[in-house]
């Protein structure tokens, strides 16, 4: 069980200021959506937890251990899928798995990979390089490597938003379906992501950026039961509620940074 805990973080690059004043703390076993305006520092945040970088000022703990580097505890997805093209989708896998379990031998190792592209439907895929699988299938690899790794802590940073409205809905309800039948549930997860209903269909909580300098506004508790289906969820009333406090808030910041003078778009959300 992994705890995250967020102190006092600030974050700039040279004079231009990222992130300010971050405090957020993940409970073992939580699910966040970190979610707001392009170039508020959800994408940044993300890299400071996975050890990717290091604060101008804070602390980033994982259970009381500072962070000071990328570590096999953190599992990270990034949205451009994050697999060597030299290698077939069974050989990314491997190559992960080899680091992550010195002990278990080539023909485990293999075994592991080949399970969990199956689990997400790569069975004919196996030996299939990554200009070869299409966007949805190269995603689902990305995914694949990560469970297959198995660590405590997930870091997903908008990995299907790139992707077609059908193949995005598919991948989302795969990975309820990966977390239910993998027993992934007590897994702390930190989810980067522009879509309102995705982030209600996935998280335990939300948490609502404002921009210029990034800084959390609010962390919305999400009350819906689990497990969550897409179609139930559309029928609550909740699910609409929770919907239009999360979209208010959203408009709140974007109003404020519009009266402000201030460009909510300074070249996406690349930081």
């Amino acid at each position: 069980m992994y705890e995250i805990d967020i102190k006092d973080v600030y974050f700039s690059y040279g004079t231009q200021k990222v992130l300010e004043d971050v405090n957020l703390t993940v409970q073992s076993g939580e699910s966040i959506c970190l979610i707001g305006p392009s170039g508020c520092g959800k994408s940044t945040l993300l890299r400071l937890i996975a050890g990717l970088s290091s604060p101008s000022s804070g602390v980033l703990t994982i259970n009381g251990q500072k962070i000071t580097g990328a570590g096999l505890d953190r599992g990270v997805v990034f949205q451009d899928y994050s697999l060597f093209p030299w290698l077939t989708a069974l050989q990314n896998i491997t190559l992960a798995l080899k680091q992550a379990y010195k002990d278990k031998t080539k023909s485990e190792i293999k075994e592991i990979a080949a399970n969990y592209l199956d689990l997400v439907g790569l069975s004919g895929s196996f030996h299939k390089l990554p200009k070869e699988l299409s966007g949805g299938m190269r995603q689902r690899a990305a995914i694949a490597q990560v469970f297959a790794i198995n660590p405590p802590v997930l870091l997903m940073d908008e990995p299907f938003g790139a992707l077609d409205a059908i193949t995005r809905a598919h991948l989302q309800d795969l990975l309820l379906n990966l977390w239910d039948q993998a027993g992934q549930r007590q897994k702390t997860i930190l989810f980067v992501t522009h879509d309102v209903d995705e982030a209600l269909l996935l998280a335990d909580k939300i948490a609502v950026f404002t921009l210029n300098p990034g800084k959390i506004k609010t962390v919305v508790p999400i009350d819906l039961p689990r497990p969550r289906v897409r179609k139930q969820l559309h029928g609550q009333k909740k699910f609409h509620e929770l919907r239009d406090t999360v979209l208010n808030l959203l408009n709140e910041s974007i109003i404020y940074e519009l009266e402000a003078g201030e460009n909510i778009y300074p070249g996406g959300d690349g930081i």
